[in-house]
């Protein structure tokens, strides 16, 4: 078995010292959108409120400028910096007003990738990369409808005003990616992502009316991404 995968490495070393991609230049630009769920591994918040609040959905929008330099006359290996945007959408549900309240959270990201690129045909290649994504999140608070509460008992409602206060603006994280690029004309990638956390972006405080009852779920943990993308190199 052990002979078996060293033959295989072997086999793909000289692939990639014979593999040829002429065709590329230094330097490129393009353009990636990107759609995924998440989380992964830890939520943004599981229950709040005691079981009344929680979150009941969430997925991710990304759109990103792409540059990427080769490092090497083989176009083997190259550099990528993949400034964008990303709109991360929590759809939270309220047990005592049956309300699903759906809210944004927007983030600024900068991915910087070491990128490997093997030969399959003449025009398809596989992708793999991995690196640091540095995001910087520009919602630092999420205000939740106004939920009321009926008392019977005193013939009255409590109207709440319920936020969820961000903590942790800026996170990194270890990026993963893999994928297939097709080579026409222009260059399109199809690709899967995977992002974990470094520093955690999810130490948050659930607020009452303003006022923190000890309610949160206080988790200095990070957000687990899992992306589907295309990119298109012009």
């Amino acid at each position: 078995m052990k002979k078996t995968f060293l033959a295989l490495v072997g086999v793909l070393l000289c692939c990639t010292m014979f593999a040829q991609q002429g065709d590329l230049k230094r330097h490129n630009f393009g353009l990636s959108l990107d759609f995924g769920s998440f989380p992964m591994e830890n939520d943004y918040f599981e229950v709040v409120n005691r079981g009344v609040t929680e979150l009941k959905s969430a997925v991710a929008f990304d759109i990103a400028l792409k540059y990427e330099y080769m490092l090497n006359k083989k176009n083997t290996f190259s550099l990528t910096a993949e400034p964008g945007y990303s709109n991360h959408v929590l759809t939270i549900y309220n047990s005592i007003s049956s309300i699903n309240d759906r809210q944004s959270v927007h983030a600024l990201n900068l991915p910087v990738l070491v990128n490997y690129r093997l030969p399959i045909t003449e025009n398809v290649n596989f992708i793999g990369a991995t690196g640091l994504n540095a995001s910087l999140y520009l919602t630092d608070k999420v205000e939740l409808r106004n939920v009321e509460t009926p008392i019977p008992e005193y013939n009255t409602v409590i109207t709440t005003t319920e936020n969820i206060s961000f903590k942790n603006p800026l996170t990194l994280d270890f990026a993963l990616k893999a994928g297939i690029e097709i080579a026409t004309k222009h260059r399109f990638q199809f690709n899967v992502s995977y992002y974990l956390p470094i520093l955690g972006n999810t130490n948050m405080e659930y607020l009452i009316n303003g006022v923190d009852y000890g309610l949160s779920n206080r988790s200095d943990k990070g957000i687990n991404r899992l992306m589907f993308g295309i990119s298109l190199f012009l």
